[in-house]
């Protein structure tokens, strides 16, 4: 894994998608949590309850998170039934088709918004 090029990946989603700061939060915690273990994915297990206190997250609002991030392909966080840990699990490299597919309607508003503001005519 390229450090460097999942962050660069993770920016040009989160451009399309929206992301919240708790999501930005979650996948960046993780992904310092991986680097910090020198990128051992096997017998990796990282502590619910731990990414809960350290980002002042409940169960919910993580759930949410979790179904954002897999939903954008970024990442997959796949609890461990039974237990307080989940394993990760990176998604394929981005593409351009990845960025332009995943717009919604919360970005597409915004571009129309700025593009009809920005070519508003003065008297």
């Amino acid at each position: 894994m390229n450090y460097i090029k999942l962050i660069n990946d993770f920016w040009k989603i989160a451009k399309y998608q929206g992301f919240g700061t708790n999501t930005i939060a979650v996948y960046f915690y993780i992904l310092d949590y991986i680097n910090g273990n020198d990128w051992n994915f096997k017998n990796l297990k990282i502590n619910t309850l731990k990414i809960y206190a350290d980002l002042d997250l409940n169960q919910k609002t993580f759930g949410e998170v979790c179904k954002q991030l897999s939903n954008s392909k970024m990442l997959f966080i796949n609890k461990i039934q039974g237990s307080k840990f989940f394993t990760v699990d990176f998604s394929k490299e981005v593409t351009n088709e990845d960025t332009t597919k995943n717009l919604n309607i919360k970005s597409l508003l915004f571009y129309f918004f700025l593009l009809l503001f920005s070519t508003s005519v003065t008297i």
